[in-house]
């Protein structure tokens, strides 16, 4: 239904469309419900919190990393 608004319209339009309005308030109950499950259970559980902040340091670390080295060599991208 939105990839058909954003064709029919342009991206003013598409932003004030209530079905927009919708989908993104959808989306942040939705993310909040999530987020707040994933909070009780890191603040919870000891393995669940090691568990994240192992995936979340490694991510972290990568992304870290990977800029550091396109700025140390930025014609190597």
């Amino acid at each position: 239904m939105m990839g058909k608004q954003a064709a029919a319209n342009n991206s003013e339009q598409f932003a004030a469309s209530p079905d927009f309005h919708r989908v993104f308030m959808d989306s942040v109950i939705d993310a909040h419900s999530v987020n707040a499950s994933l909070t009780q259970q890191v603040l919870s559980k000891d393995d669940t919190m090691r568990k994240l902040r192992d995936i979340v340091a490694e991510q972290v670390y990568a992304q870290l990393a990977k800029q550091a080295a396109d700025a140390a060599n930025p014609g190597a991208s």
